[in-house]
């Protein structure tokens, strides 16, 4: 049996559609974009400038506005209103106070906590505001800088407390009691 070899077109296997014949279908050359001219740092500097000085207008302007909206708005307000509007205000100022007392205290409390456990006055009180705003990255910084502080201090504790090695000044050294005692009997 004599097999037969078919001209294959790769591309229709490569895009999953049948390639289209030149001569079927005119094609479009791409549109050639004009080269854009490169714009220099200054100049876009410049153009930010611009950017932001239109921003904060118009930020300026609303701004403004909305003041003029609150003053009316207030104006138009009877006096319950007024005073009901004026107790929330001391209301929500004394419990922003209570939560900034409240967070004094607690670091105070973990500050004296972190000191009885050897830290320094710094490193406790950056502790104990790591642990309040629950920041761990910090609270690791401090913990590794705090172990390296006592394995330094551990270290110089350990060579001071080692005796004085005496290497070949046998002379220097008391004669043990124990065998002054037992070359002295003669036997």
């Amino acid at each position: 049996m004599k097999k037969t070899k078919m001209p294959l077109n790769l591309q229709f296997f490569a895009d999953g559609e049948p390639a289209e014949k030149p001569q079927d279908s005119p094609k479009e050359e791409p549109k050639q974009e004009a080269p854009k001219e490169e714009q220099t740092t200054e100049q876009k500097l410049q153009e930010a400038l611009i950017e932001l000085a239109k921003y904060k207008r118009s930020s300026d302007k609303n701004a403004s506005e909305a003041a003029e909206y609150k003053r009316k708005w207030k104006d138009s307000l009877s006096e319950v209103e007024k005073a009901s509007m004026e107790k929330a205000e001391k209301e929500a100022a004394r419990e922003e106070r209570l939560k900034e007392l409240e967070k004094q205290v607690k670091v105070n409390d973990l500050t004296e906590k972190y000191i009885e456990l050897g830290f320094s006055v710094e490193n406790a009180k950056a502790m104990a505001v790591a642990d309040y705003d629950d920041d761990s990255d910090t609270r690791f910084k401090i913990m590794a800088q705090v172990d390296a502080e006592k394995k330094k201090a551990w270290e110089k504790d350990f060579i001071a407390s080692r005796p004085q090695i005496a290497a070949g000044t046998g002379s220097q050294q008391e004669e043990d009691p124990f065998l002054k005692g037992f070359n002295s009997v003669k036997h």
